[in-house]
């Protein structure tokens, strides 16, 4: 996990970077409402992170922030993910922005 430096203007740096977290459950070495954004490339995915990951995530991202997150279209079938997705936003925990359907990810599946 990589919380940046944020609003300073500079690029390139970071406050804190943390390897080996465990994004299946709670992130409790973090606080609420500490990140602007979180991007998840490679993340959601079949045998790695499940969708209700996505709870956690809207936790330490700030109100207004943004949670980024890309799926193979048989993940998001498989998992039901877009269906956990829905299930946030009606209790409240996120607001989806954008979803694009059927994207390029890899030569032989769309996202």
């Amino acid at each position: 996990m990589v919380r940046s430096l944020g609003r300073n203007g500079r690029k390139g740096l970071y406050r804190h970077v943390q390897g080996d977290v465990d994004l299946n459950g709670p992130l409790s070495d973090h606080p609420t409402a500490t990140c602007d954004i979180k991007v998840c490339c490679g993340v959601f995915t079949l045998g790695h992170v499940r969708p209700d990951a996505l709870r956690e995530l809207a936790r330490v991202t700030r109100p207004n922030g943004f949670i980024i997150a890309s799926t193979r279209k048989s993940y998001a079938e498989a998992t039901s993910f877009e269906n956990e997705a829905r299930r946030l936003q009606a209790a409240g925990v996120l607001v989806t922005a954008q979803c694009l359907s059927d994207g390029k990810y890899i030569a032989e599946e769309g996202a």
